[in-house]
Formats: structure tokens, sequence, C-alpha cells
């Protein structure tokens, strides 16, 4: 009898040890997973999330978002980040990427500054598309009017050189920009533009700006 009981026992055991063993074959392999950076995908997330609303703020029709609005979203450094990705990227639609550029005239860091120059400043190839190009004029109109507005007289130096030698639109946005927002001194400048200037558009332009006070902002 104790024999039986004995066998009856092993018998038991080796079943439940084939079992797992079985269990532990069907079982599908997990991965080795690699750990995760979770801040780098919080930061990621961030500016998915950022560049969403900040879409949203520029899409309006009938309203332009203020300094305040971009604030409530975001940090400057983050919401610049933001805007430059906008102008730059040729997906984007052209209404876009130009309202991007008419924000980033709200920030007057040396990124902002560095990144309207060089806009400005932009070669415009012979084999771009008629689109390509038209736009690019705007951006680089656009982008004049905004480092007017965030540098005021301290961009004049700048301002002065492309309303001098730039192209006759160059000009003409030069000098809407500095008569709206480079105050006594930018009109002085717009006085001395007139003396050598013999473009009559451009001459128009200057007249706008010959008694108009300067924009509050």
């Amino acid at each position: 009898m104790k024999l039986v009981v004995k066998l009856l026992i092993i018998s038991a055991i080796t079943l439940c040890s084939v079992t797992g063993f079985a269990q532990e074959i069907s079982d599908p392999l997990v991965p080795f997973q690699p750990p995760v950076d979770t801040k780098e995908i919080q930061d990621k997330g961030n500016m998915i999330s950022t560049a969403e609303r900040v879409r949203v703020l520029l899409s309006g029709y009938e309203y332009f978002p203020s300094r305040q609005d971009l604030d409530k979203v975001g940090g400057a450094d983050l919401i610049v980040e933001v805007l430059e990705s906008f102008a730059e990227d040729r997906s984007q639609r052209p209404s876009l990427r130009l309202r991007a550029i008419d924000a980033l005239g709200f920030y007057n860091s040396q990124r902002v500054q560095v990144f309207l120059r060089a806009t400005i400043e932009r070669k415009i190839n012979a084999d771009d598309k008629p689109v390509s190009k038209r736009t690019l004029r705007l951006m680089q109109s656009h982008a004049i009017t905004s480092y007017a507005k965030a540098f005021k007289k301290n961009g004049l130096v700048f301002l002065k050189t492309l309303a001098e030698s730039g192209s006759t639109d160059t000009k003409i946005s030069a000098i809407y920009g500095i008569g709206k927002h480079c105050g006594d001194e930018g009109r002085s400048v717009i006085a001395e533009l007139k003396k050598s200037e013999s473009n009559r558009a451009v001459l128009t332009a200057i007249g706008k700006f010959k008694k108009r006070k300067s924009a509050a902002h």
C-alpha cells in the first residue's frame, strides 16, 4: 500500500513539472526593452502639443494672436522654435508660414535676429518653382517687418542698408518697417533716404511716413 501511495505522489510531481515546462514553451518570449528616456519622450510630447496649439492660434482668419496668447502656450524659447519650424516647413500652407514669421516679431532674442536676417538674405534660385519664388519673396517682406518690430531702432543699421540697396520690394518693406517701428530716428533715416532715391514707388512709400507718428508698439 505504501508503495502505491509513493508511486502516485511521484506521478503527480512529474505531471506538474511537465505541465509547467509546456506552459513555459507556449508563452511568447518578451523581447528585451532598452531603458526608456522618459524626459526625452516628455520633451517631444510637449513640443508636439505646443506646436498644435500654436498652429490653432495662427490659423484664425480674423484674429492674430498676441504675445500674451503665445506666452500662455509655452516659454519664449519653445515658441520661437515652433514658429521657426513652421516658417521653414515647405509642406505647410504659405499663409501659416507667413503668420509664423509675423509672430516672430514679438521676440527680440539673438536667435530670432539670426533667423530673420537669414530669411531676408536668402537667395532665390532661378530653378525654383514660381509658387516657391513668390512665397519666399513674401516671407522676406514679412521678415523685414518682423525684424523692425522686434528690434526697433536697434535694428536700424540693417534696415537702412536694405532701404538703400535692396530691390524695390525690399526697399519699400524696409521703409514701412522703419517708419512704423523705429521712432524718430527711423523717420530721420527716411528723410535722408529721400535725398538719394529716384524710384517713384519707393518715393511714394517714403512720402507716407514723412509726417506720420511712430506706432505705439
